[in-house]
């Protein structure tokens, strides 16, 4: 027999001694196993007996309302309650040991996106494992690699190289050089800065009044109310927007060279430089809305607002929306003070072709436009499941696992394709022939298993299904990527440069920013030296037509310098 002590259970039924419930302790075991059963995979707001039904089966489900006519006629009344109450704690606990496990990944687990065989930790499986016997041959000497050169004629052609010949020591007058050894050695030179005195002389024609004074003019890039070169000017916006060094380091950089330079000198450097290349900004922004297909992405970046109190915090929330040509390789960005549509809306007004975003809901309006056709992007759908991983239950880690290697199968297809160098046609082809049975076969396994496992599966599963035709909408579009990873690698660059610069100085200060992110970026995407290119074109732009401005363009600026080189 089982003893309980609870007044509010007075009306079960059964033998009462002094106040206490005496119970058969086989209904008890039972209802312990029965509740083991459940609380992983109930769901709220259905009724208790369909529930049941649904999760256990028609032949427990019915054992449990026996056990309830055991306990009497009140039985359903005081004990349901109570196994949904239980069931509710047990959700709860649950959620906050998903969300305790997800921070504890984001803090100290791999930040890449891969999968790991929960059975590979076991090198040498039992059912696997024989005995070696001792007499066997040993096991041949792995051979040892050459080293490779640590320089190669590719990787220094660039650098300038210092010829230093070594003589041995002594009298070497009476023997002959029969050949020599060579040993490269990188070196470093302390940087340095240096002020360059433009002395510019002026004449005048003594036999001609009216033939005004000749000046000397100024070198290409140097302007009579700017401070710096163009090579300093590069070297501070270099050093911020893609090495994410903030102008405060910078600034005690050059302390330590014997120039002082204040902080708000260097911003005014940065300045300057996103002034004169605005007008690349311009068709760069047009480029890439020319385009068929755009992926879109945004971050945030804090900005000083002088408007709002210290109570309420100085710094406003803004946003750097991303826009990129997959195919070119082009990518610009616009900064916006908030997160709304109106950020989006005033950029792609007019727009036609193929975008795809994440499921941000903003995004939604686009879709409905004619001559829009919207994507979604399969690296978050497949980030849900990552999370769902959290788990501790194994039902849910058995579903997240099959889940995730079907969509492992299908990025080794789209890997492969990319390896290969395949066409858009192709890419449709191959896509339709393998990826789309996968994804069918994802489809049907959701929607079977919608209603089981803990909140986190049911979520990221009702994610997918309600996105699924513009999350599988990139099959039949060769030219369309899986996902939106692209467009996120170039606004990783801003998240780096946040953490180390933390804001942004004004609105104005962040477009600027804007400005000079879209087309560093683009010289990363096209394997541009974003310091050699950014000193040219500085020296260039007041001189260059407007027509041939789109040669300064990153992914134009090697194939036009080469040109004029070889003429």
């Amino acid at each position: 027999m089982c003893v309980l002590s609870d007044g509010c259970m007075s009306d079960l039924g059964g033998d009462s001694v002094g106040g206490f419930m005496v119970l058969d302790c086989s209904i008890v075991r039972k209802f312990g196993s029965i509740m083991e059963r459940i609380h992983d995979t109930w769901v709220p707001d259905i009724s208790v007996k369909r529930q049941l039904t649904v999760l256990l089966g028609a032949e427990s489900a019915e054992s449990i309302w026996i056990l309830v006519e055991q306990l009497g006629e009140d039985g359903e009344r005081v004990i349901l309650p109570l196994i949904e109450e239980l069931v509710r704690s047990r959700q709860e606990i649950q959620k906050r040991d998903e969300a305790i496990e997800h921070l504890r990944r984001q803090l100290f687990g791999s930040k890449r996106e891969r999968y790991v065989d929960p059975n590979q930790g076991e090198l040498f499986p039992a059912s696997e494992c024989t005995v070696i016997e001792l007499h066997q041959a040993e096991s041949p000497q792995r051979k040892r690699c050459k080293p490779k050169p640590l320089f190669t004629d590719e990787c220094i052609k660039d650098l300038p190289t210092e010829v230093i010949e070594i003589d041995p020591a002594g009298d070497l007058s009476h023997l002959k050089k029969i050949g020599t050894q060579e040993h490269l050695v990188l070196d470093y030179r302390r940087a340095r800065l240096r002020v360059l005195k433009y002395i510019r002389n002026q004449y005048v024609d003594p036999t001609d009044a009216s033939s005004g004074v000749l000046t000397g003019s100024l070198p290409d890039g140097v302007q009579g109310k700017r401070t710096a070169t163009p090579e300093l000017m590069a070297h501070v916006v270099v050093n911020k927007y893609v090495d994410h060094v903030p102008l405060d380091r910078t600034q005690k950089q050059f302390s330590r060279l014997g120039a002082p330079v204040p902080k708000s000198t260097l911003a005014d450097y940065c300045a300057h430089v996103a002034h004169d290349l605005s007008p690349l900004y311009d068709l760069q922004r047009a480029a890439v809305l020319a385009s068929g297909y755009i992926q879109v992405d945004e971050t945030r970046i804090p900005v000083r607002d002088p408007c709002k109190s210290k109570a309420a915090g100085k710094h406003h929330l803004g946003y750097f929306w991303g826009y990129s040509d997959p195919v070119s390789k082009l990518v610009f960005f616009d900064y916006q003070p908030g997160r709304s549509r109106a950020g989006p809306l005033g950029i792609l007004d007019g727009y036609q072709g193929h975008l795809q975003t994440d499921a941000y809901n903003v995004y939604d309006i686009f879709g409905q436009r004619d001559g829009i056709l919207h994507f979604n992007c399969v690296a978050h759908c497949r980030r849900k499941f990552e999370k769902a991983k959290s788990s501790k239950s194994k039902q849910v880690g058995a579903l997240v696992a099959h889940v995730l290697s079907l969509f492992r199968k299908v990025y080794a297809i789209e890997r492969d394709l990319r390896t290969h160098g395949a066409s858009f046609a192709k890419r449709r082809r191959v896509r339709q022939r393998k990826s789309a049975p996968i994804f069918a076969e994802i489809k049907t396994f959701l929607e079977a298993n919608s209603t089981a496992g803990s909140e986190v599966w049911r979520g990221a599963v009702y994610y997918t299904l309600v996105r699924w035709d513009k999350l599988t909408r990139f099959l039949d579009h060769g030219e369309v990527e899986i996902d939106n990873n692209l467009i996120e690698n170039r606004v990783r660059p801003i998240a780096l440069g946040r953490k180390n610069y933390l804001f942004s100085g004004s609105h104005a200060a962040a477009q600027r920013a804007a400005i000079l992110y879209c087309l560093l970026n683009t010289c990363t995407l096209h394997g541009v030296n974003p310091m050699q290119w950014l000193v040219d074109v500085l020296k260039r732009m007041p001189t260059t037509a407007e027509e041939d401005r789109p040669t300064l363009l990153p992914h134009q600026w090697s194939a036009a310098r080469s040109l004029a080189k070889a003429a």
